[in-house]
């Protein structure tokens, strides 16, 4: 039981970076150094979130939660 929920949060997690290098087409920058993919990767996870957000205030959807748990923005 555990191991099947520590399998669905990493699952999540793969989906939202695969969000991120799709919506931001990140593999197609070329950067010279860690720090530089660190600041993408932080300018990038900001972007989503405030995208989340904006999407969720929009939308009257059910899986609102389900957004955010994605993103995580959950609190």
């Amino acid at each position: 039981m555990i191991v099947s929920k520590i399998y669905l949060l990493r699952w999540r997690i793969e989906e939202y970076f695969k969000f991120k290098k799709q919506l931001f087409e990140l593999e197609d920058l070329r950067v010279m150094s860690l720090q530089s993919i660190r600041n993408l990767n932080m300018f990038a996870t900001i972007a989503a979130g405030y995208i989340a957000v904006i999407n969720a205030e929009k939308d009257e959807s059910i899986f609102i939660l389900d957004k955010f748990l994605i993103l995580g923005v959950s609190g």
